[in-house]
């Protein structure tokens, strides 16, 4: 199977640019693209814009592939014309002195191991909603899918770039998705990392970017179905369910960590819209 591997340098300093030179040297299908640190967003943007290969996928720079037979997961995705084929991960914490590896059930209740199911991107966005994770590198999408969408990462949103790519992928209509009873990808969580850096403001500001992005999908999404059926019904219901979501990781990974004299500050963006909307969905009481 032929591949290409684009290694996007993002304005690194910690000598991990001469690494990519030195397997540059090596290998004929390596492209380096070096950029002033624009962030992952950006990153991701121009490695899609350089790739030419039918499937992309996106891979961050501390994690690992773990599937080693991804020219029969080609075949099946080329079989069915799928848009989007994925699998599920494994994690390490490397915060824990276990270390233990922990494995992401499948999204869909209906596969095993080993299996795959072809569904719409309605039902997957569906069943990834029992527990929101909405990473870009659990599988690989068809470029051309992406490109006839134009589709690429928001740079403005600089934590949680991955949940509005992921949900205007989801909520795109006619879309094959195959989910596939492997892991494909191995997921490190590391200490100090984007992810489990102490609460600050610029995250809340940030998670705001994706509910007003979130708020403007829906009204797309709206506008653009001719007919409502019970696919597209759900799919507009999940929407607003991402909305209350975003909201409650604002809540209780932010809002919750805050000084007093910062739950202040930001006390005044939970509206009674937006109150009314965690009510709806989210199954604790929100107290402010």
């Amino acid at each position: 199977m032929s591949k290409e591997i684009i290694i996007v340098n993002d304005g690194s300093t910690d000598g991990s640019l001469a690494v990519a030179e030195e397997y540059l040297s090596r290998y004929s299908f390596i492209t380096i693209i070096n950029q002033h640190n624009q962030g992952l967003s950006a990153a991701r943007n121009a490695g899609l814009r350089q790739a030419k290969g039918r499937y992309v996928y996106f891979v961050d720079s501390d994690d690992w592939l773990v599937e080693m037979q991804f020219d029969r997961m080609v075949e099946i995705a080329d079989q069915h014309q799928a848009d989007y084929l994925r699998g599920t991960v494994e994690q390490s914490d490397e915060n824990s002195a276990s270390q233990e590896l922990t494995v992401r059930a499948f999204e869909s209740p209906r596969i095993k191991p080993n299996q795959y199911e072809i569904m719409s991107g309605y039902q997957h966005l569906n069943d990834l909603l029992k527990d929101w994770f909405p990473a870009c590198w659990l599988g690989f999408f068809r470029v051309k899918f992406l490109r006839n969408h134009h589709l690429m990462f928001n740079e403005n949103i600089k934590f949680a770039e991955d949940t509005p790519f992921m949900t205007y992928v989801l909520s795109c209509p006619n879309m094959v998705v195959i989910e596939v009873g492997r892991v494909f990808y191995h997921y490190r969580l590391r200490p100090n990392s984007l992810t489990t850096r102490k609460p600050e403001l610029s995250k809340l500001m940030n998670l705001l970017k994706v509910d007003k992005w979130l708020i403007a999908l829906y009204q797309q999404r709206l506008n653009e179905l001719e007919n409502i059926n019970d696919e597209a019904k759900m799919m507009l219901i999940n929407l607003e369910k991402i909305r209350a979501l975003n909201y409650a990781y604002i809540y209780r990974s932010q809002y919750l960590k805050y000084p007093e004299a910062m739950k202040a500050e930001v006390r005044h963006y939970f509206t009674d819209e937006v109150l009314q909307l965690m009510k709806k969905w989210l199954l604790f009481e929100v107290k402010l």
